[in-house]
């Protein structure tokens, strides 16, 4: 068992399916946010995560490729770190990088912001991902599929130092 290792599941539906898999196959605890993490939910986990002994996590955040995915990882780690739970290190599970050039053309959308707000979250998020070939893209987790992708995915994550 390792529920030191935190999967954090953006939504429900394949998602949630496809992160209950994980966490059978890795012995890992698992969190599903629902969207922007809820502080009530994290204070819940947090005091799962110290009743088990975890003072520090390692995220893997399963959610979009998008600027509100990016947001579910920190916000998290955000509010963990206020409740007494470090984090020694956030990887998101989907990147371009886990698609092909054709999927990525087929499934990619561009990010549209309507505000000043959204524009400078989108500029931060570019400026921290690249986004999508440089470009203000966006692709759901739910193309990277059947389940044998997003686990292998997880475990080259896991596989680096």
């Amino acid at each position: 068992l390792r529920p030191d290792l935190l999967l954090v599941v953006e939504k429900g539906d394949q998602l949630e399916r496809f992160g209950r898999r994980l966490q059978r196959q890795l012995g890992c605890s698992l969190h599903i946010t629902g969207g922007t993490p809820k502080l009530l939910d994290s204070e819940y986990l947090a005091l799962d995560l110290k009743a088990a002994g975890v003072g520090e996590v390692e995220v893997l955040v399963y959610g979009d490729f998008d600027v509100g995915g990016w947001g579910v990882g920190s916000g998290l780690v955000k509010q963990l770190k206020f409740l007494g739970i470090g984090c020694r290190r956030r990887r998101h599970v989907v990147w371009p990088q886990c698609f092909s050039l054709e999927e990525l053309a087929l499934y990619s959308q561009p990010i549209v912001t309507s505000n000043t707000s959204q524009a400078v979250r989108l500029r931060n998020w570019l400026r921290q991902t690249g986004g999508i070939a440089g470009q203000a893209r966006s692709i759901h987790a739910n193309w990277l599929k059947p389940y044998e992708r997003v686990l292998a995915r997880v475990e080259e994550l896991l596989a680096e130092p």
